[in-house]
């Protein structure tokens, strides 16, 4: 009995190209989660955009809060032009009273004072005097500055050089002590006084007043 050979399998048909080996297709790509991954640049991108625009904002906003004008606007102030006054020199409706009311007190100061200029300087007698010298003139001046207050207005040659006087007195009285030595800046002070003294009795004179 013959035996029945089953003929073999034709090999597949060959593609262009094909160089013996079977090709497959290519597997699928994997599937996206949650959105494409970025690197780190990207991100210092996305953080750098989001600082600008937060800055942008800021600047806005201020420009918006100092550009706006302010309800309230402060009231605008006016302020006086100073007036001034010229200086009086002579007043004689003023002066006359005031000169009417010196001859006592400048009688008492002339007094005092020759007495106290009499004692030879550093002497003994000079040393005893100066306390009682000093006291009289505290005395005197109180009661010449009574006297200039109550004639003081207007201001005027009168006023000022007497005034002048009494400090002047004022000055040296307190400046001269028993323990202390004769000083040569007194004799200044001394003369100084009798400079505005003689302010004060030239003007009175002037309106028919002596002493």
């Amino acid at each position: 009995m013959a035996t029945h050979v089953s003929p073999a399998p034709a090999p597949p048909v060959a593609a262009p190209g094909w160089s013996g080996q079977q090709h497959y297709p290519p597997p699928p790509p994997p599937p996206v989660r949650g959105g494409r991954r970025r690197g780190p640049i990207g991100l210092w991108i996305l953080a750098g955009v989001a600082a600008i625009a937060s800055i942008a904002a800021l600047v806005l906003s201020v420009i918006a809060v100092v550009g706006k004008p302010s309800d309230v606007r402060p009231a605008p102030t006016t302020s006086a032009a100073p007036t001034s006054t010229a200086p009086i020199v002579f007043d004689d409706a003023a002066d006359r009273p005031l000169c009417e009311a010196l001859p006592d007190l400048m009688r008492e100061a002339n007094s005092r004072s020759n007495a106290f200029i009499a004692t030879p300087v550093d002497s003994p007698e000079r040393k005893a005097a100066i306390p009682r010298f000093k006291a009289e003139s505290e005395a005197w001046a109180t009661r010449m500055q009574q006297v200039i207050a109550a004639h003081s207005e207007p201001s005027r040659y009168l006023t000022r050089t007497l005034q002048r006087y009494v400090d002047d007195v004022l000055l040296y009285s307190q400046n001269v002590y028993p323990e202390r030595p004769y000083d040569k800046f007194d004799d200044a002070t001394w003369n100084l006084a009798i400079v505005d003294y003689g302010g004060a009795l030239g003007r009175c004179q002037q309106l028919g007043v002596h002493w």
